[in-house]
């Protein structure tokens, strides 16, 4: 279960999710919103789908973009950097989001609900089966650096639904490390 703290409060939004890592990479991944009972799921190179119909991220650029993000709740030291860091993009995007749980936010980020999404640390299951939809629905996403997963250690995430406003996270984030 993504997002216990909401789960164990009856807070909606949290998510149950299932990854299937072949090698170094994930091929099938399914997350389940209880909620809303909606089911996304992707396997690798067949698209992304929510509820049996094929999903695609938005087309909004960075200054119309909504980004979902949160502090480092498990690693309070942290919170400073990711202020700065959601402060600085909330002056360039149109609005931010924080829902509790990476799941379904980067699966809103799948559907076109939102365009961005950064996260100091994560858990490797947090993101691990959600990783595929987001790529599956034509986003993007890498760790801090900018560089593509192992998915063998907790990392940092950032997600957009372009290589464009990607890169302008990127920068943002890379100010502030």
């Amino acid at each position: 279960i993504d997002g216990t703290s909401n789960y164990s409060r009856c807070i909606d939004q949290y998510a149950i999710c299932v990854g299937l890592k072949k090698e170094n990479e994930i091929v099938m991944g399914v997350v389940y919103i209880p909620a809303t009972d909606e089911l996304y799921y992707a396997e690798k190179n067949k698209g992304a789908f929510m509820n049996g119909k094929q999903i695609y991220v938005s087309q909004r650029i960075f200054q119309d973009s909504i980004m979902c993000t949160a502090l480092s709740v498990y690693h309070k030291d942290y919170a400073d950097i990711c202020s700065r860091i959601i402060t600085d993009t909330f002056q360039q995007c149109n609005d931010i989001r924080r829902f509790g749980a990476c799941a379904p936010e980067l699966c809103y980020l799948a559907i076109g609900r939102c365009e961005l999404y950064f996260e100091y640390l994560l858990s490797l299951w947090d993101f691990s089966a959600v990783s595929l939809i987001v790529t599956e629905a034509g986003g993007v996403i890498t760790d801090l650096e900018g560089h593509k997963f192992t998915f063998e250690k907790h990392s940092g995430i950032l997600a957009a639904n372009n290589q464009d406003n990607l890169n302008q996270l990127l920068g943002i984030v890379q100010k502030h490390l």
